[in-house]
């Protein structure tokens, strides 16, 4: 089978693995980056409140602890698929501090709480950030608490797409996965 570079299928074929390979790099590489540019942020005797599952997240974290930073984290559960109870018991297992909260106390414990700290599925050039439901109300809970929110997304997650409404989502991203569009 031929491509459009006169090349054969297996040729193509281990330029796409390379590429890949080139990418998963990149995508780890930004990862300690992101990891190593918020470490001003996060201080001893913080506590952190984080919303499902993000290894962005999950790796300025366990940074943090290796730089012998103590800090507590609050994890919502994240529903309907609790990602958020992956993550807290990832983040016990390298020996954070972490507690499960539902979604819906996140307004009672917001007074404790120092920054919120959560992974994006895309950030768009306005600012928006598209996420799992239920991080607009905890945006909406720090702004009414005065806490500072701070979004970490990997290079590749930056797009132009800008809905203006959850209405402008396309069907497929309407709920199955939980995710929605955020401007503050």
């Amino acid at each position: 089978m031929k491509t459009k570079e006169g090349n054969d299928f297996q040729e193509c074929r281990s330029r796409l693995v390379e590429r890949g390979e080139l990418f998963l790099e990149k995508v780890t590489k930004s990862r300690d980056k992101i990891s190593k540019l918020c470490k001003p942020f996060l201080r001893d005797g913080m506590t952190i409140l984080t919303h499902s599952r993000s290894r962005v997240v999950l790796q300025v974290l366990k940074e943090a602890a290796r730089d012998k930073k103590r800090f507590n984290v609050f994890v919502t559960e994240s529903r309907p698929n609790e990602s958020g109870r992956v993550l807290c018991n990832e983040l016990k297992k390298a020996n954070i501090p972490a507690l499960l909260i539902l979604d819906a106390a996140v307004s009672s414990v917001m007074p404790d709480v120092d920054l919120v700290l959560v992974g994006a599925e895309s950030v768009v050039e306005s600012g928006g950030i598209i996420n799992r439901i239920g991080t607009f109300n905890i945006a909406l809970a720090a702004k009414a608490f005065n806490k500072p929110v701070y979004v970490v997304a990997e290079f590749f997650k930056f797009a132009r797409f800008f809905p203006l409404t959850q209405k402008d989502l396309p069907k497929k991203f309407e709920n199955p996965l939980g995710i929605i569009y955020i401007s503050l």
